[in-house]
């Protein structure tokens, strides 16, 4: 089953902002006027006010990350959502994109660093009234491990080449 999306501005639906905490790399960094203007946020806390757009909320929460601010990361996203992340995301993550539909809104990541990508999941009603939790779902993809069945075969046949056959692969298989 394919996923079709739509893309709620034309400026998110190429662009990388770059953001406070969320770098954006020299060669994709959009004009002075994309870029979303810093806000306590960045070195915020847990009292900081929650911010009422979703996407600004996801933001909020990838900062609160890259930190390693639990207290605010813990206001933000559900347990579930805290616990398929690594403890902490530092300073590389960019905005790639956001979508929306059915309610929720739908803000992707790029590490800059290590190519890891990542999606949250935010119920838009949640975030506009300023309340918790409207974090409820993260897609995690760790780029380090492969994608493919024949980089995962690829894989298996070097563990059990060095005498770790029993080793165990775990992967995303993309098509």
């Amino acid at each position: 089953m394919t996923r079709k999306t739509h893309r709620t501005t034309a400026v998110l639906s190429g662009a990388v902002l770059a953001l406070a905490g969320l770098a954006a790399p020299a060669a994709t960094a959009q004009a002075s006027a994309d870029v979303i203007p810093s806000s306590s946020a960045a070195t915020g806390s847990q009292d900081d006010p929650i911010p009422t757009y979703a996407v600004a909320y996801a933001d909020d929460f990838v900062r609160a990350w890259g930190r390693g601010d639990r207290d605010r990361m813990d206001l933000l996203a559900t347990s579930p959502v805290l616990a398929a992340l690594p403890d902490s995301g530092g300073s590389a993550w960019y905005r790639t994109g956001a979508d929306a539909g059915w309610g929720k809104v739908f803000v992707s990541y790029r590490n800059s660093a290590t190519g890891d990508e990542m999606t949250l999941m935010v119920i838009n009603e949640l975030a506009g009234q300023g309340r918790p939790d409207a974090i409820q779902d993260v897609i995690y993809t760790d780029a380090a491990l492969p994608r493919t069945p024949v980089a995962v075969l690829r894989v298996i046949s070097e563990a059990a080449s060095q005498g770790r056959p029993q080793a165990v692969v775990e992967a995303r298989f993309s098509g």
